[in-house]
């Protein structure tokens, strides 16, 4: 056993996840006519001119651009640590969908205009959006097949994340090292057993423990993560701080031998 405690956090996993869709969700509208808008721009037309600034930099009332938003709000998903928080800012981000597909609209209307050679970008009305699918029926468009996320991807962004405030010293023990190595090499052991286990005319084809070893690296830094925003907070109990932070010496060992 680790000298540590493994400390429950929040499970905000699912709030995130529509963070980030609502965020996609709206770059998508962007850029659905944001290269014309450029083009246009830079060949002086004024409209275009000023519909990117109000993209791009100020918006119409002179606050934040939708853009800078999204940038802004990237940066509180990437270390929002509790539900409440996610609830607030998920709350704030609906409005960002609405705001792009009024710049849709106004795209069309002066630029995308007759005899402009440029095609309007399709999209509903706020009343079509809001109205429920039919009985028996649902939006295709919702529909959304998913993958098993990559460990490499994940522990790439991982490490551009700076270093938590609260994290303390690394004082694990040479049991904890020696422990968290091979708790890795178990992994590895893992899927060697799963690949060897059937006849060689079944075996699973070879990219299949790269898969394997890849969901469980993301596993490991998606925890890690969360230990990283936890130890952001700084109404984090000393003794979870404590633990937190040695189960993070303790997690970084497990990932460089995985890696």
């Amino acid at each position: 056993m680790p000298s540590f405690k493994l400390i429950e956090l929040p499970n905000y996993e699912t709030l995130e996840t529509k963070a980030n869709d609502l965020i996609k969700e709206t770059l998508t509208y962007i850029f659905s006519f944001y290269e014309t808008l450029k083009e246009k721009a830079l060949a002086g037309n004024e409209k275009a001119v000023l519909l990117r600034e109000h993209v791009r930099n100020t918006s119409e009332d002179r606050g934040k651009s939708i853009m800078r938003k999204i940038h802004d709000y990237q940066k509180i998903i990437d270390n929002a640590s509790s539900i409440d928080e996610f609830i607030e800012l998920n709350a704030k981000l609906e409005e960002l969908p609405k705001l792009a597909r009024a710049y849709i609209r106004r795209f069309n209307s002066e630029i995308a205009i007759e005899s402009s050679g440029i095609s309007p970008i399709s999209v509903k009305s706020e009343e079509e959006i809001a109205t429920p699918p039919r009985r028996g029926r649902t939006r295709t468009e919702d529909i959304v097949i998913s993958y098993y996320p990559s460990g490499s991807d994940a522990l790439y962004k991982f490490r551009k994340s700076s270093r938590p405030v609260y994290l303390r010293q690394n004082d694990l023990t040479a049991e904890d090292n020696e422990e968290a190595i091979n708790a890795a090499q178990e992994i590895f052991k893992r899927i060697d057993k799963f690949m060897n286990s059937r006849q060689s005319n079944a075996a699973p084809p070879s990219y299949v423990a790269d898969d394997l070893l890849s969901a469980d690296l993301y596993d490991i830094v998606h925890r890690q993560d969360k230990i990283r925003r936890a130890l952001n907070n700084k109404t984090m109990l000393e003794d979870d701080q404590i633990n937190l932070s040695k189960e993070f010496h303790y997690n970084n060992v497990m990932i460089s031998q995985l890696v």
